[in-house]
């Protein structure tokens, strides 16, 4: 993007002495990093004040590193020109009250200078499979902007819209919280013309307290949608259905068993591959809509739900029924989330170790209980469950009962919670000889090879703290 000399007075912001300024100047703005350590050449470094370091004290590095741009507080003007790394690489600061905020206007000033239609997607599961399918749908039709990953905080989400672009036609975004008063802020900067709430569940639970404040805080997307959009939401979730009479424009709701949402998945059933088939009924008098066959290449009788959302956006943007079937049987996953992987001994991983939270663990157990095409024994090795407050011995409690009656043939658990779910394993009538805890996830890693048997089909998952990716590497034989 360009920072031109509005944006500058915009943001209440200065250049450094070597940088020009006549006239209506313009500034190229390359992509933009919080982080030194990933810096690209051409970057531009926001240097972010944290709890425990200011990232405005790394500007050197930034530079070094191949920033062309680094925006910095005022305090750190004299370093920067007297600095001979600086005149070395011929960098150019931009000097601003506050990073932070400074940030949020400059992502906020690049939205509205791309004038395109934007996709929000929030819900406590599923954001990011969800903003992909629709990505890989609209992309059948459209050159499709979309979040890098999880993006979806007060940082990430500017910095992603600071790479919008005039190539771009269509944008989707997840937005994610942890508090209320969040998604009203993310949405705000992106003006969604449809927006999307996948379900409401106990994630983040121990800040927002109950589930009725978890619905407010998702439901503060709804008054930033266009009137003149659409509200698209899943039926099969009791508080994300209730949200239809808040919003005054277009409301479609998607559903698995609920036969009065507009998008409806029937016939559903496992292939052979083990993955899931099902007929999307549409109800609509549009003769192009008429009931469809998909098959998913993914695992989980949840990306149903994720798919028939996909599907709902889709026809709000046009895209023909013979695009949305093949934008969805080519999506093939998204890495660390009901991720399929061949590993050698004849192991086959289910790689969900990015996060987890009761509804995520509950369809993540399930998936490995019906999954067919595998003759060896179910393995789950399941991480705590993180900010789930008073809720934790209960949701830890039924999940290890859930594991018991599953079909899971060996359990291994992880972490002091995790102590909760072994227990509850152990009195539903799981054998004792065939469970083992561990107190985290690097001694997990030291063994979990000697536990392991060839043909063995693995779940792994946990909470992001939990760092449950150390025993995916030793599976893969990494240290």
């Amino acid at each position: 993007m360009l920072l031109t000399k509005k944006l500058l007075n915009e943001i209440n912001g200065s250049l450094s002495l070597n940088a020009k300024q006549e006239g209506d100047f313009s500034i190229e703005l390359g992509p933009p990093s919080i982080d030194t350590r990933k810096i690209n050449a051409g970057d531009t470094f926001f240097g972010i004040e944290g709890e425990t370091r200011n990232g405005c004290d790394f500007f050197e590095q930034a530079v070094e590193n191949g920033a062309k741009n680094v925006v910095l507080t005022p305090e750190y003007r004299e370093k920067f020109e007297k600095s001979e790394i600086v005149r070395k690489n011929k960098a150019t600061a931009i000097f601003v009250a506050n990073t932070r905020t400074a940030l949020r206007q400059m992502g906020f000033s690049n939205r509205l200078a791309h004038c395109i239609p934007f996709v929000a997607v929030t819900g406590s599961n599923g954001k990011t499979t969800t903003k992909e399918l629709i990505a890989a749908v609209l992309g059948q039709k459209y050159r499709v902007f979309k979040t890098a990953g999880n993006f979806n905080n007060d940082l990430g989400l500017p910095m992603q819209l600071m790479n919008l672009n005039k190539s771009h036609e269509i944008g989707v975004i997840e937005l994610g919280m942890s508090a209320p008063g969040e998604i009203d802020a993310l949405a705000s900067l992106v003006l969604p013309r449809v927006g999307v709430i996948t379900c409401v569940g106990p994630a983040h639970i121990e800040f927002l307290k109950t589930l009725k404040n978890i619905a407010k805080a998702k439901a503060e997307l709804i008054p930033r949608i266009d009137t003149q959009g659409a509200l698209i939401l899943n039926y099969d979730n009791n508080y994300t259905r209730k949200m239809s009479s808040q919003f005054t424009g277009r409301v479609t709701g998607y559903s698995i068993t609920n036969r009065s949402s507009k998008i409806q998945a029937r016939d559903v059933r496992l292939n052979e591959k083990g993955f899931y088939d099902f007929e999307c009924a549409v109800k609509t008098n549009l003769k192009n809509y008429e009931p469809f066959h998909i098959s998913l290449n993914l695992a989980g009788r949840h990306n149903v739900l994720n798919a028939l959302a996909a599907i709902a956006v889709a026809i709000e943007f046009g895209v023909s029924r013979e695009d949305i079937v093949r934008g969805l049987n080519e999506f093939d996953g998204v890495q660390k989330r009901m991720e399929l992987m061949k590993l050698s001994r004849g192991v086959t991983v289910l790689n969900d170790c990015y996060n987890a939270n009761p509804l995520s663990m509950k369809s993540a157990l399930e998936t490995i209980s019906e999954f067919k095409a595998f003759s060896g024994r179910r393995v789950a090795i399941i991480g705590d469950m993180l900010e789930l407050g008073n809720w934790s011995v209960r949701a830890h409690t039924e999940i290890g009962r859930l594991a018991a009656k599953c079909g899971v043939d060996f359990l291994v658990t992880v972490g002091e919670k995790s102590r909760h779910t072994m227990q509850a394993a152990l009195e539903s009538g799981f054998a004792p000889e065939k469970t083992v805890h561990f107190d985290n996830s690097v001694k997990t890693a030291e063994r979990v090879n000697e536990l392991v048997k060839s043909g063995d089909f693995i779940l792994i998952k946990g909470s992001r703290g939990m760092k449950l990716e150390v025993i995916l590497n030793a599976l893969q034989g990494e240290k």
